[in-house]
């Protein structure tokens, strides 16, 4: 899981980052490129609702598949 913690931290930089970023232009211009933003947020909201997706499916599956048992273990 340490994985996905690292994408949801990346994911949750990159849109303060952004925002701040949108902020400064509007108060430079008094306007927003509207369209990027709704694809922006819209592109990160799939990729939390797909990782959100994965992380269910592996809690309701019971994590990882166990490994078979070696054939010297299994008794005769």
């Amino acid at each position: 899981m340490k994985f996905s913690k690292a994408v949801v931290a990346l994911m949750l930089l990159a849109v303060l980052v952004f925002t701040v970023i949108m902020i400064v232009i509007f108060c430079a211009k008094g306007d927003v490129p509207d369209q990027l933003i709704i694809c922006y947020f819209g592109f990160w909201g799939v990729e939390g609702g797909a990782l959100a997706w994965i992380k269910n499916v592996k809690t309701k599956k019971g994590g990882r598949p166990k490994k078979p048992p070696d054939s010297e273990n299994i008794p005769k």
